[in-house]
């Protein structure tokens, strides 16, 4: 009987999401059942449930280290990363590793700039690697070459259950108790996003007016006018907001969409609209701190503001 075997995608989310694209054909062209959580980001202890119920049904889980530790859960002060992998572990579920190999070649948005979660990353991949099927990549070529080798070695190395056509001759029990376990999961994702979408989010439609100046032309500046959403503002600068950063790098993000180039700026009225009013609706949060004996503001994702890139993730593009 022939087993197709289903393998959990682990990471970091969106500093690699080209890596798990390419890791997701990498798998299909195995003939392997891809599974991970695109839908939604784990952040609490309901969904990290949900999570750890899919990791349940797989055969391996594939892990993938970039340069990010992840999003820390509170009580563990974990990320939910290095969570997912320690349940994996725990099941006695057969664990493939692929680091990259150079994380100080990275870009800044794509690595970790604090000193906390750089060693806790460190720590984290130092123990997963130790003892177990490890391979380094370089670039997304060389992660699906790995991804494609290790899991053939894995195949054949571990003697696991895989899942069999229902046509088989096969325990018909066994399937019938899959296909429950299956449809309680989707039960409980779609209760999960029915709950987010419950939210009020219906100003992401709402339409405001932006002019955008030229900069560094003085005498006879070029002018150009846009009407975007708050939907297409937020997917464009949410990005950069995820930890807490700089007001001015939220300012930028503001004027990058007119040009990624620095080449234009917009009116500081319009910038305080914008902020006003995701903040107003609970996306944004500002704080002051004391810099160097002056106070610095910074601005980043609430919780409501990070499920909410969560869900236009998995809009359809």
């Amino acid at each position: 009987m022939e087993k197709k075997y289903q393998v959990f995608i682990s990471s970091t989310f969106k500093d690699l999401e080209e890596e798990r694209r390419a890791v997701y054909d990498a798998l299909l062209d195995a003939e392997c059942i891809p599974a991970g959580m695109e839908c939604f980001y784990a952040e609490d202890a309901e969904q990290f449930n949900v999570i750890k119920r899919v990791i349940d049904l797989c055969d391996f889980y594939l892990l993938i280290i970039g340069g990010r530790y992840g999003s820390i859960d509170k009580k563990t002060r974990k990320s939910y990363t290095e969570m997912e992998y320690e349940y994996a572990v725990e099941k006695g579920i057969p664990v493939l590793v692929f680091p990259i190999k150079n994380v100080e070649s990275l870009p800044l948005d794509k690595k970790e700039s604090d000193g906390f979660l750089m060693n806790a990353l460190n720590e984290f991949k130092s123990r997963a690697i130790e003892s177990r099927m490890s391979s380094f990549w370089g670039n997304i070529e060389e992660l699906k070459y790995n991804v494609l080798k290790s899991i053939s070695k894995a195949k054949e190395k571990y003697n696991r259950p895989g899942w069999i056509r229902g046509n088989e001759n096969y325990s018909y029990g066994a399937i019938d108790d899959v296909l429950k376990e299956n449809k309680e999961l989707k039960g409980k994702i779609e209760e999960l996003n029915n709950n987010s979408n419950n939210e009020d989010y219906d100003f992401l439609n709402k339409k405001i007016k932006i002019q955008f100046t030229e900069a560094y032309n003085y005498d006879c500046p070029k002018r150009i006018e846009e009407e975007i959403t708050y939907r297409e503002i937020f997917k464009s600068i949410s990005g950069k907001l995820i930890s807490m950063t700089k007001l001015d790098n939220f300012l930028d993000a503001i004027n990058d969409l007119c040009s990624k180039d620095g080449l234009y700026y917009t009116s500081e009225k319009i910038q305080n609209t914008i902020k006003a009013t995701f903040v107003a609706h609970d996306i944004l949060k500002c704080e002051t701190i004391q810099s160097n004996d002056y106070p610095l503001e910074m601005i980043g994702l609430t919780d409501k503001g990070k499920k909410l890139l969560g869900l236009l993730f998995k809009e359809p593009k």
